[in-house]
């Protein structure tokens, strides 16, 4: 909800899909609960049956479905473990772009390469494992990954032409020289006929600029003596004008119009300074001899009005200086801020009304300087960025409807899967007529090319006769034909030999009317025609003949692949006759050699086909069957327990007269069962409380009693209860030593109590305190000559848990996105806190009925 809210519509996928695993997860489990309540139900009735509440064998199946149940979770927490990881990768890359971004730099690598082979991974290891239902969705994180990628490769492009016209554009807002611009990270671009002219139209701009500047740098000398330069500046920019227009650059060609129109106002009133300079010079020249003798007073006077003067324009200078900087940041923030809206990052305010406020503030500073003309150009700014503050707000808007769209979009691709489940079936009908169709067409095309081909001989026939209209009408009827099946060798031989038929014809009446006339024109002409059709004839027999072979080649080929294709259906048909014979890998085989054969003529639809229809056809099929064989075992095997069961029922109701029988002799041993019952019970207290090694450690000490009084029954109960705890427990158990005269010792003891201590920190997820614990067991066991045994088992869990506290705390560092991951942290420990107290609960309720 709160990536929703940020606009995160990527995100907002990711972890939608990540909610749908965890609901199909817990539709699983209870599953697997109905399953464990109706295996209970049966065991209590067996039990009802039996009417003895001690020794009861722990059910075999249940183990099996505890143990199916664990693979289960830990396949799952593998597929987790590598979500986490892809999910890592892009929230670490997403910290370094936001870092960049506020230097304004842009990262060129990205790991969304490797994000997109991690899922890759998930999805294979997920159809292997047969959850087909969840392939759909890491389907999806792979395509939104490589979205990414392709659209962080643009962005790098655009960013690339952006640096180098954002330098252009500093070039041309350069009034002082000197001032150098914070200088940004250069990529650069392919050079193009774009560039060039871009470059033509900044350096007319600067060139403009440099003359201007040096003349009014030069004012203060006689000014008859300088040339105007506005002209020249005028000219310049007109044509860095004409450039913008043809290179598409219509707001930058709009604000130069700006620049002339100030430029020729300047032009203007230098003009006029120039006529009040001349009229000076015009004066009578004894205004000029009137020279007065400057007095010292006087010329320190003057020196003084230079200082100041000099002073003020320093003044000026450094204003300016400050101003430009100010003008400087708000482009900055603009150029960031457009950078993360291109990357798709809408998480910030727009800073369009702050740079508003800046240009304002630079315009009233430009005014107090006497900067009139700077001042009227940022009003075009000013203009300029309003403008982009609407188009975000419309960007936005549309973003927004984006997001909305998409949801919509999931929706209806939803319900586009659960059609194509229903319309699986009619595909495969389709199919097969197709491929029914596909035969009928090659045997059709074969037979209408063979009837082409005769109409072809006969065609020749009636050209030896000299029918030329008659081997026209043939070999046109032929054209037809192969137009009709789209052979367009065929088309172009017929079309060819066609226009040797007119040609032919052609010389044959004239040789007809050179009969006509006279003899000796008719020898001469018949003698050049035979000349010609003995030259034309070897060309049409040449051409023919290689059209020939050509066609044998293509039929050969034809051949060759009808047959391999004939072969390759066969294989299919076999394939699918096993397939329906529950003969899989016979089928199996059959499929790969038909697609090997397939590849071998490129028919690559059919192989295709294979792949995606008839093998995964194959591999459901096996696994239903198998699913039904596993079914029919597992009947089986209920049926023959129930029997031994029914056979043990009977017995044991044999057994329950002796049992009574023997009740008196068991009152003497009540009073012992009674003490130990009491020692039981703590040990039970102790390991509820996930003491393990204090429980461990009355169990050893009644263990040695038991076996000192010789009651081995009730000792092969208590070790069989401490395997258990041994097996079942993931905490460091160490009472298990023999060595009792280490276990008196004050270090020992400690060491004990500190596991116990960093157990019961674990189940309450308190890492930190866990680790502590842990160390002060590791510090008092290597007193102990034992110790080196578990210290290194100690050391190991040390790490696994600061790896553990290091991931917690890198996802802790972002806000917004990381308050999200927190959540989602805390949900999945409180359940896995659930089912180790769970799994806990049952090892203590196995002990007690042991």
């Amino acid at each position: 909800q709160k990536l929703s809210t940020r606009g995160w519509g990527d995100q907002v996928k990711i972890y939608s899909n990540q909610i749908k695993i965890y609901y199909e997860k817990l539709e699983k489990h209870k599953k697997l609960s109905e399953v464990e309540a109706e295996k209970a139900k049966r065991q209590k009735d067996i039990e009802d049956m039996q009417k003895a509440s001690k020794k009861v064998e722990i059910d075999k199946d249940r183990f099996k479905t505890v143990e199916k149940k664990r693979e289960e979770e830990e396949f799952s927490k593998q597929i987790s473990d590598l979500v986490d990881k892809a999910e890592k990768l892009n929230h670490d890359y997403d910290l370094q772009r936001t870092k960049a971004l506020k230097k304004g730099e842009l990262l060129e690598e990205s790991p969304y390469s490797e994000i997109t082979e991690i899922y890759k991974e998930i999805k294979q290891k997920i159809s292997d494992r047969g959850w087909n239902d969840q392939i759909q969705i890491y389907s999806n994180q792979i395509k939104i990954y490589q979205d990414k990628l392709e659209q962080i490769k643009n962005l790098v492009e655009v960013e690339a032409k952006k640096a180098q016209r954002e330098k252009q554009l500093e070039d041309m807002h350069k009034f002082k020289e000197g001032y150098k611009p914070e200088k940004k990270k250069e990529i650069k671009p392919e050079y193009t006929e774009e560039d060039a002219l871009l470059d033509k139209a900044m350096s007319l701009i600067d060139e403009a600029e440099k003359t201007v500047k040096r003349y009014e740098l030069s004012l203060k000398k006689d000014i008859l003596l300088l040339g105007s330069p506005y002209n020249i500046a005028i000219a310049n920019y007109e044509n860095a004008k004409k450039i913008f227009e043809k290179i598409d650059w219509k707001d930058e060609a709009r604000r130069l119009i700006k620049t002339i129109k100030f430029y020729e106002e300047k032009k203007d009133r230098d003009d006029k300074l120039r006529e009040l300079e001349k009229k000076k010079l015009e004066e009578p020249q004894i205004q000029e001899m009137a020279v007065k003798i400057i007095s010292d007073k006087e010329l320190l006077e003057r020196q003084k009005k230079i200082m100041e003067f000099e002073q003020r324009k320093k003044d000026v200078d450094e204003n300016a200086a400050k101003i430009f900087d100010f003008i400087q940041s708000a482009e900055k923030i603009a150029q960031e801020y457009e950078m993360k809206i291109q990357s798709g990052i809408f998480d910030y305010d727009n800073p369009y009304d702050k740079i508003i406020e800046i240009y304002r503030d630079a315009r009233i500073e430009f005014e107090k300087i006497g900067w009139k003309e700077e001042s009227i150009k940022l009003l075009e700014t000013i203009k300029y960025y309003n403008e982009k503050k609407e188009q975000d707000k419309k960007i936005r808007t549309s973003e927004a409807e984006k997001i909305k769209q998409r949801e919509q979009d999931l929706l209806y691709q939803q319900k586009l899967l659960e059609q194509a489940r229903v319309e699986q079936e009619e595909l495969l009908k389709e199919k097969e007529k197709a491929k029914f169709l596909r035969r009928d067409r090659v045997v059709q095309f074969e037979t209408q090319k063979d009837k082409a081909f005769r109409l072809m001989d006969n065609a020749k026939y009636e050209l030896n006769q000299n029918n030329f209209e008659k081997a026209i009408e043939l070999y046109m009827d032929s054209e037809v034909i192969f137009t009709e099946i789209g052979w367009q060798e065929g088309i172009k031989m017929i079309r060819d030999s066609i226009t040797i038929i007119k040609k032919k014809k052609e010389a044959f009446e004239l040789q007809e009317k050179a009969i006509a006339e006279d003899l000796f024109e008719k020898l001469q002409i018949e003698e050049k025609l035979e000349e010609k059709f003995a030259k034309t004839e070897d060309i049409r027999r040449y051409q023919q003949e290689e059209k020939r072979k050509e066609l044998q080649k293509i039929q050969l080929e034809k051949e060759r692949e009808r047959e391999i294709s004939e072969k390759a259906y066969q294989l299919l048909e076999e394939g699918t006759s096993l397939l329906e014979n529950t003969k899989f890998d016979d089928a199996y085989e059959k499929y790969i050699k038909a697609r090997e054969l397939f590849n071998n003529i490129f028919w690559k639809r059919e192989v295709s086909r294979i792949n995606n229809e008839l093998l995964f056809i194959l591999k459901r099929e096996k696994r239903k069957v198998e699913i039904l064989i596993d079914i029919k075992i597992k009947k089986a095997e209920e049926a023959k327990k129930m029997e031994v069961l029914k056979l043990e029922t009977k017995r044991e109701r044999q057994e329950l007269e002796k049992r009574k029988k023997k009740e008196k002799r068991s009152l003497a041993k009540e009073e012992l069962d009674r003490k130990l019952s009491q020692k039981l019970e703590k040990a039970y207290k102790f390991i509820e409380d996930y003491r393990y090694n204090e429980g461990v450690l009355l169990f050893m000490e009644e263990l040695k009693r038991l076996n000192r009084i010789g009651n081995q029954e009730e000792a092969k109960k208590i070790t069989k209860q401490i395997e258990k705890i041994k097996s079942e427990t993931d905490v460091l158990v160490i009472t298990f030593e023999e060595l009792m005269e280490t276990k008196k010792g004050d270090s020992f003891e400690s060491a004990y109590k500190a596991l116990d201590k960093a157990h019961v920190s674990l189940e309450n997820n308190r890492i930190m305190k866990a680790i502590s614990e842990l160390n002060e067991a590791k510090f008092n066991l290597e007193k102990l000559k034992i110790g080196n045994k578990y210290v290194k088992e100690i050391e190991n869990k040390i790490s696994t848990l600061r790896e553990k506290l290091g991931k917690k705390a890198i996802k802790k560092a972002p806000e917004g996105k990381a308050g999200v991951i927190d959540d989602e942290n805390e949900r999945l420990s409180a359940r896995i806190t659930a089912r180790r107290e769970e799994r806990r609960k049952k090892v203590l309720d196995l002990l007690k009925k042991d």
